[in-house]
């Protein structure tokens, strides 16, 4: 059946600008809803300059096809009233009136798909849609807006940020790589500046608009310059191409096309968000602005895509967070009213953070580290914002809370910033808090090896304790001097001082401290090469940590004994308790406790003949130690050494390969091999030389009896390539090159009477 009447065709959808790229998956569940009879809206919802009109230019050319009117564009950018909407629907299928019924007239009973591009400016043509919906059963509406309609039936097709992994393969490297050879034909994305463009796009959170603007900034800049040069996106982001949408020409123009659209509540809200850095939640914001229904107005605004919701496990708060370039404009607009009432009342909450925090003590629990954690970027910006405003008393409170939560994972910016606190004119009346951050201050100085710098900082901190005649605080700032006293090979003295400590805790009842000067005072004794004398004070810090419920202090007390019972070559002793050492390290956030076990454990697993693994264990350890800013310690530095070059010895130039990959492998990869090699130790019948697991020796087994991937993996009742997985991992941890030499690696065993796991 023909139409009444033409299409008129400059409706039509105009040609895409370019290839659409890194929207594959989102394009087959736009199709795949749009072939249920019940969908009969899509709204393809996003913020501005993510890529709206692109994807439905794209999505529309692959389905027109199967309507028999085609599609109708109609872009609303240009029109300026809800009420217009109707006519420009008219205009386009050549209907005789703007009224619903006649444009249904114009249309039925046909099948057409209209796209109605830049909706979010005429919401209140909502119910015009709905009622052409109502009238035109054949009639499809996809909808590209900042914000949903509102509408029933509406189905919702959120796009956000391209992908941002998968090196120069991933959608948002590819785009980039795409669009600056248009400026710089001979550009290209190598292994040499891969991390680079991947470090730009990352920057920009992977949207298109910004990501292609600062694409062609390549015309004036290198990409190293224009990585630079973001720190102030919004005066980069512009230039865009002057046959596109007006508020598209650059970044800012597209987020005032946003900013228009909101209420006041909904601006303030928004500049309220843009205080936050990183991600943030519902009390962070109730702190911020203070305002009623916090909920219902940052709900509009995710609506209207200019606050992203985090994923989040499904028992934990909600978090929030902006894009870069959304959170640079909203500061802009904060600039406009009291900017610094909000980040007065953003840095008192994030205080409050901490130091409730702090009142944990040393026994901060792993769920309250976690809570830190999300907030870290917040809590530093906080800081930041007290130092430059030099409020000193606050500042002091703030790096005196952070001290535990610090911990050693990052030595050398936590005594920055106690430094920087520390500069800023105080009165008389922090002179309390200032003797806890000297004091806090003189344990990271001793730490990263500047131990002239930590005297005078402990001496200080002493100074003014006994000052006020405070006795835990002289305590502790003892404990502190004894252990530097001890770093600087002055044992005998330390040891005089960490007795003092001792018997002072004991007289307090204070059994953790007790269990810190234990645990100090045997790594005292290993210093001056007693080892056996360390077992025996490790062991009695093992005991009170216990006592006290100090988790992180008996993980440390056992640590240490199995290491000095490895150093006298107990190894019976030995090996148990760095088994238990393990699992205990696993359930503490801490960062020098980990990267001094693994250490430890790579000569077990050197001794084993488990070769390239120890040399993976010793790069990860020394790239988590470099990371903290830490040298070794003296009593260990000799055996790292020894280590090093035994390794090397024996592997010869791979060394240095196998270390590297280790110093780059992901957390929880390195504790996986770690762990996967203890529990083979474990298993009943295995020998200290065997070097594979349970699982592997079945897969193994097989092998040597020639049998196919798909066969063991029916055996055995896995996939086949978790089958290659695993002959994978034999390979590199046996140091064969292939399937052949692991076959007779087994049969070998087998012939002379080894007996693997199972057997």
């Amino acid at each position: 059946m023909k139409p009444a009447r033409a299409i008129d065709g400059r409706s039509r959808p105009p040609l895409p600008p370019a290839s659409l790229i890194g929207r594959e998956a989102e394009l087959l569940s736009a199709s795949e809803l749009l072939t249920r009879p019940q969908i009969r809206l899509l709204t393809i919802r996003g913020p501005g300059g993510i890529g709206k009109t692109h994807f439905a230019l794209e999505l529309t050319r692959t389905l027109a096809p199967e309507y028999d009117l085609g599609t109708v564009w109609i872009d609303l950018t240009d029109v300026g009233h809800p009420q217009d909407v109707l006519a420009a629907v008219a205009r386009a299928v050549n209907a005789e009136t703007a009224e619903p019924d006649g444009i249904a007239r114009a249309i039925e009973p046909h099948a057409l798909l209209l796209v109605l591009d830049n909706f979010e400016h005429v919401l209140d043509a909502s119910p015009q849609v709905a009622g052409l919906l109502a009238r035109c059963p054949n009639l499809r509406v996809i909808v590209t807006s900042r914000v949903p309609l509102h509408l029933r039936g509406e189905q919702e097709l959120p796009l956000g940020p391209l992908d941002l992994t998968g090196g120069m393969r991933g959608a948002a490297v590819r785009l980039f790589e795409t669009r600056a050879r248009q400026v710089a034909p001979d550009f290209s994305v190598t292994s040499d500046n891969e991390a680079l463009v991947e470090r730009i796009c990352e920057r920009l959170d992977g949207v298109p608009l910004a990501i292609e603007l600062a694409a062609a900034r390549l015309r004036a800049v290198s990409p190293a310059g224009l990585l630079d040069w973001l720190d102030r996106p919004l005066d980069v982001l512009e230039g865009g191409p002057h046959d596109g949408p007006h508020h598209s020409r650059s970044v800012r123009d597209t987020l005032t096309w946003s900013f228009r659209l909101l209420d006041e509540p909904e601006r303030t809200l928004l500049g309220a968000c843009g205080t936050c850095t990183g991600s943030f939640d519902l009390t962070a914001l109730q702190a911020l602005t203070r305002q009623p229904n916090v909920q219902g107005t940052l709900a509009r605004l995710v609506e209207h895509s200019l606050v992203q919701l985090q994923p989040v496990t499904s028992d934990a708060p909600s978090r929030w967070k902006l894009l870069d370039t959304v959170r640079a404009y909203a500061v802009e607009q904060l600039a406009t009213h009291d900017e610094t009432t909000y980040r007065d009342r953003h840095a008192r909450h994030f205080l409050a953070l901490a130091e409730r925090a702090e009142r944990h003590g040393e026994l901060l629990r792993p769920e309250w580290h976690a809570r830190l954690a999300l907030d870290d970027a917040n809590l530093h910006a906080a800081l930041d914002w007290l130092v430059r405003g030099e409020c000193a008393a606050q500042a002091l409170r703030m790096v005196h809370a952070l001290d535990v939560y610090w911990g050693r994972a990052s030595t050398a910016r936590k005594a920055g910033w106690m430094r920087r606190a520390l500069a800023l004119p105080s009165g008389v009346e922090s002179r309390a808090l200032r003797a806890a951050v000297l004091s806090d201050l003189g344990a990271a100085e001793r730490a990263l090896g500047h131990f002239d710098e930590a005297g005078r900082a402990l001496r200080e901190a002493l100074d003014l304790y006994l000052e006020q005649n405070d006795p835990q605080g002289v305590m502790e700032v003892r404990a502190e001097l004894a252990s530097l006293l001890s770093g600087l090979g002055q044992c005998d003295e330390s040891l005089d001082l960490f007795r003092q400590v001792e018997e002072d805790a004991v007289s307090a009842g204070d059994d953790l401290r007790l269990a810190v000067t234990l645990v100090n005072t045997g790594v005292t004794f290993l210093r001056q090469d007693r080892p056996q004398r360390a077992e025996v004070t490790f062991e009695r810090a093992h005991e009170v940590a216990t006592r006290a419920g100090y988790d992180l202090g008996v993980a440390f007390a056992v640590t240490q004994r199995a290491w000095s019972a490895y150093v006298q070559g107990r190894d019976a002793s030995s090996r148990p308790l760095a088994r238990e050492a393990w699992t205990l390290a696993l359930r503490q956030e801490h960062v020098f406790l980990h990267y001094v076990l693994v250490h430890q454990l790579a000569f077990r697993a050197r001794d084993e003949g488990r070769l390239t693994l120890a040399a993976r264990m010793v790069g990860w350890s020394e790239h988590a130690r470099e990371q903290t800013g830490e040298p070794w310690d003296v009593c260990f530095a000799p055996h790292a050494r020894t280590l090093d070059v035994d390794l090397y010895a024996r592997l010869g130039a791979s060394y240095a390969a196998h270390r590297e990959v280790g110093a780059s492998m992901p957390d929880e990869d390195l504790r996986r091999d770690v762990q996967e090699w203890l529990d083979a130790l474990d298993v009943p019948g295995a020998i200290r030389s065997d070097p594979l697991s349970a699982r592997e020796w079945d897969v193994l087994r097989l092998l040597a009896l020639g049998a196919t991937d798909k066969r063991i993996a029916r055996d055995l009742g896995i996939s086949a390539g978790t089958v290659g997985k695993h002959v994978s991992n034999m390979l590199g941890k046996l140091e064969l090159r292939n399937r052949v030499a692991l076959a007779r690696w087994a049969n070998e065993r087998t012939t002379t009477g080894f007996s693997p796991p199972g057997t």
